[in-house]
């Protein structure tokens, strides 16, 4: 088989004669197929050049520091809020420092958080330790717990070998007192509601009434003990 081309002959814009070409189709199909062959080599060849080097510039300057910066942010402490990694100059330098300098924020937020909570926790202690002062008689008791039930006030000395900042009322009260805790449980199911009974206190059977008001982180919770008439 041949592929026919034919080539018109024109004067003054007339056909006088058509040239007639006849090319054997199995050569022109490997000359076409060999062209195709060194044009596709030849542009392996070129996209390897240029992008063995491309490569090793991306994996060096790109993605390496990038893997190291991950690392670093997956090491970093909650505590310190630091984020170790080496200086450089670049865009990633760059994106550490920004990050940084968002934990270091984080960290300032929280720990002026920390410092309110501490400070208002404080003041709400003195208020309770002045006004229960004042209307609690010397041979009454009174406890006050927080939402976790970690006691804020206690008009009698509690801390003994505990650290005073964090004492429970289970520390306080003997978890065998089924009849305090009863009355406790009472108080949460039932708030602002004055909760009264019996229940026994530093070994004495004592009149016991709790109130529990509040919700969520402001719920407090007051146990008071009186002796019995």
């Amino acid at each position: 088989p041949f592929y026919e081309v034919a080539i018109p002959l024109t004067v003054g814009g007339e056909i006088v004669g058509v040239i007639d070409l006849l090319v054997s189709r199995a050569s022109a199909d490997i000359l076409i197929s060999s062209a195709m062959n060194k044009y596709v080599i030849g542009a392996l060849g070129v996209l390897f050049l240029l992008g063995l080097p491309f490569y090793f510039f991306f994996h060096h300057y790109v993605i390496s520091p990038l893997e190291v910066l991950s690392e670093s942010i997956d090491a970093m402490s909650f505590k310190t809020f630091e984020l170790r990694f080496p200086k450089r100059s670049d865009e990633i330098g760059f994106l550490a420092e920004a990050i940084n300098g968002l934990m270091m924020k984080v960290k300032n937020e929280m720990q002026s958080i920390d410092k309110k909570s501490a400070e208002y926790k404080a003041g709400e202690e003195r208020w309770w330790r002045s006004l229960l002062r004042t209307i609690v008689p010397g041979d009454h008791y009174v406890i006050v717990v927080d939402e976790n039930n970690n006691i804020l006030y206690a008009n009698f000395d509690i801390s003994g070998a505990m650290d005073a900042k964090n004492i429970h009322l289970l520390d306080v009260v003997d978890s065998q007192q089924q009849s305090l805790l009863r009355l406790v449980g009472r108080a949460f199911d039932a708030p602002e509601a004055v909760i009264e009974g019996e229940a026994v206190f530093k070994g004495v059977n004592m009149d016991s009434k709790i109130i529990h008001v509040g919700e969520g982180q402001n719920s407090r919770t007051l146990i008071y003990f009186a002796p019995k008439k």
